[in-house]
């Protein structure tokens, strides 16, 4: 029998009772309770593992460095010529996203993130003066508007970006918790307006973007 982990043992065992403040040397019945309490620790601590990372997504010009203990997480996404494809949707815009990562369970809190990017527009539909959102969220971009909205930018806000010549350096963060219960994906989004966009394009984005997050359950 332990007390672990319904109470912290107190040091008592079938020969000794701390009540009592009995002071004796220890016999074999105190190494066997010491034995059976560390055992019943280290049961728990492989039943609840808070040291588990998310899954990152497999895409070309991605990859994820991690860090933390068992409290804390450091996910940094780095981005080496990732290559977005945009897609024309008339007068709804253009839009493209990378899923960036897959939590491991629905139970965690993003305490703040940072983005750090690089863009540059492909020689297809988006102009070089073009004006377009740039966030992360917890659901991908839709394809009905031209603004990235609510879901869509959940993790960090919106970024509104003009480019210039095709190009422009972004960064931005957001220190404001989010409650990530009932949602495990994150997205790098990005919404193109309708009068910057003719064609099907892409963007390329170079640079980094981290998140610092705990499992809660």
């Amino acid at each position: 029998m332990t007390s672990f982990p319904s109470s912290v043992w107190d040091g008592d065992s079938s020969s000794r009772d701390s009540n009592e403040g009995k002071q004796s040397s220890p016999d074999y019945r105190d190494w066997t309770r010491i034995v059976a309490e560390v055992s019943a620790m280290q049961q728990h601590i492989l039943g609840h593992d808070h040291d588990r990372i998310g899954n990152v997504s497999i895409y070309t010009g991605l990859t994820v460095d991690e860090s933390g203990n068992a409290a804390l997480h450091k996910s940094r996404f780095v981005f080496d010529n990732a290559v977005i494809i945009i897609t024309d949707a008339g007068a709804a815009g253009a839009h493209g996203k990378i899923k960036l990562y897959t939590f491991t369970d629905d139970h965690a809190e993003i305490f703040s993130s940072h983005l750090n990017l690089n863009l540059k527009a492909g020689l297809g539909g988006i102009a070089n003066n073009a004006v377009l959102d740039i966030g992360v969220g917890s659901s991908e971009v839709s394809t009905a508007n031209e603004i990235l909205s609510l879901t869509e930018q959940d993790i960090l806000p919106k970024i509104d970006v003009t480019l210039t010549g095709g190009t422009k350096q972004v960064m931005s963060g957001n220190v404001t918790p989010v409650d990530f219960d009932d949602k495990d994906e994150v997205f790098l989004n990005v919404a193109v307006e309708n009068a910057s966009c003719s064609a099907n394009d892409t963007l390329t984005v170079s640079g980094t973007f981290t998140i610092v997050w705990s499992n809660t359950h």
